[in-house]
């Protein structure tokens, strides 16, 4: 189950912030437009988002770190995403042996665990994702901070609390008024990098910090081959360092487990 849990707090999370399809967004963006600290904070929002939606599938291949109070450990892993909604991650211990194959769609998830012979399947809401990784956190939150390029479309048409350019770098916090949190965005100028992810609670501590850096170009798109993303709370960590990274291949996406896995259904 450990093992289970492990790899499913790395791929559920990175699956939605892929959904969706390109939209007007796209097509309205100017790739020549100068973008400097006088910008709009909506117009930068939109930049980030048009960026975002021209990434159609990405493959990765590299090594995770996950520490938890019952976990400690890393794998080397390859990753597939595709839109809008599909996610596949091979897991691979010593000599390259697969220790586990995950495919997460928009509505269900299969995890095969090789050592065990073993297929897990379930559906897909927050709930039961709640209720598998005993996380106190949204999921939605937890998602977005997991991808490398954060989802900003519920941000396009909202205002934010804080919006500022200094050194090089902007600085947008977006206040709920339900939860009381503050999720905190920081966007180097250069390449329209985001950097950090924050979200903290109504008291000011820090609920999530999630960190990306060593990017690569992809044209107008610049994507981080390292991610660290913390709990403090819950004395959580993630690292993901990708090796490699491709874009808008088309890849296929494969999933076979043996006819005779054990099944468990959630």
């Amino acid at each position: 189950m450990k093992k289970l849990l492990f790899l499913m707090m790395i791929a559920l999370p990175l699956t939605f912030s892929w959904q969706g399809c390109a939209t007007s967004t796209e097509s309205m963006e100017d790739d020549t437009e100068i973008i400097d600290g006088s910008i709009k904070p909506e117009r930068l929002v939109k930049k980030l988002e048009a960026n975002r939606m021209k990434v159609r599938s990405l493959t990765g291949k590299g090594e995770m770190f996950v520490r938890t109070p019952e976990i400690d450990n890393s794998a080397f892993f390859q990753s597939i995403i595709k839109r809008p909604d599909s996610l596949n991650v091979n897991v691979y211990g010593p000599f390259g042996i697969e220790l586990a194959n995950v495919l997460v769609t928009e509505k269900d998830f299969r995890f095969y665990e090789s050592l065990n012979n073993t297929l897990y399947t379930g559906s897909v809401d927050d709930v039961a994702l709640q209720n598998i990784f005993k996380v106190d956190l949204a999921f939605e939150d937890l998602k977005d901070a997991f991808a490398g390029m954060v989802n900003l479309t519920s941000r396009l048409y909202i205002e934010p609390t804080e919006f500022r350019f200094e050194k090089g770098y902007f600085y947008l916090s977006y206040a709920d008024s339900v939860s009381g949190n503050v999720v905190s965005y920081k966007i180097k100028l250069d390449g329209l990098n985001l950097e950090q992810y924050t979200i903290k609670g109504k008291k000011g501590e820090v609920l999530l910090d999630a960190k990306y850096s060593d990017f690569k170009k992809f044209g107008t798109i610049m994507l981080p081959r390292m991610i660290e993303v913390r709990s403090p709370r819950l004395n959580q960590s993630l690292k993901l360092n990708y090796e490699s990274l491709e874009i808008n291949t088309e890849p296929v996406i494969e999933f076979s487990p043996p006819s005779d896995a054990t099944l468990i259904e959630y």
